[in-house]
């Protein structure tokens, strides 16, 4: 048997190793704690954390080109146009750090963008945001995604594979094209004006909760 975390890898699988359809299955990762109350609690050690600032924007994701943060970055420079009070905190670590503390300086971002690096609990972040942005090229899933609906915090995605699957073909989150700076900003600032409902985020966080995924994995073993 072949498990996949979401319908588009299935999807990917069918398509270039044809097995039987049979063999095929779908879990979704377990992405959302199920303390994600007591997480969400615990002290970031960030300044923007501590005294927010009129509006803050989160993004988590290893430091790599897949994950595209030039895109955000140019997104947020046209947004800071209309939102000149926004600030953006990028968690996690990577190869393309240089590339992108150069790319902030060259966009005179250096006072309005953290990259911190990474985080050992990223919920206190998750639920200090205004919105929760991912820039990538293509995601799997998108575990991140998840992350941030458990805490009710509203998201805006570029449509790269799995993050469409987890908001629900956009009813829970812009989905943005990919490496589309315009696009992004104009879908942010939708995201800011029309945030989606918290309750409906978590209700859905709940489809990739460790227990779900327990009984599934149970249930194809059986």
């Amino acid at each position: 048997h072949i498990v996949c975390v979401s319908k588009t890898v299935l999807g990917d699988v069918k398509q270039h190793l044809n097995p039987p359809s049979d063999k095929l299955h779908l879990i979704y990762n377990p992405s959302a704690p199920p303390h994600c109350d007591e997480l969400m609690n615990e002290d970031a050690s960030h300044k923007w954390i501590e005294n927010k600032p009129g509006l803050l924007l989160l993004s988590i994701g290893r430091l790599l080109p897949v994950k595209d943060f030039p895109t955000l970055f140019k997104a947020f420079k046209q947004l800071r146009t209309q939102k000149p009070e926004a600030k953006l905190i990028v968690l996690g670590e990577g190869t393309e750090r240089p590339k992108l503390e150069h790319l902030i300086n060259e966009l005179d971002l250096s006072e309005h963008i953290s990259m911190p690096g990474s985080a050992p609990n990223v919920f206190p972040f998750l639920k200090a945001a205004d919105l929760f942005v991912l820039s990538s090229t293509h995601e799997a899933l998108g575990n991140v995604l998840v992350e941030a609906i458990a805490c009710g915090t509203s998201v805006v995605s570029t449509d790269c594979g799995g993050p469409r699957e987890i908001l629900n073909d956009g009813e829970l989150g812009q989905l943005a094209p990919v490496s589309d700076p315009e696009a992004l900003t104009s879908d942010i600032l939708k995201a800011l004006e029309e945030p989606v409902d918290a309750e409906k985020l978590i209700a859905r966080s709940r489809d990739f909760s460790g227990a779900a995924a327990a009984e599934a994995y149970l249930k194809l073993i059986d």
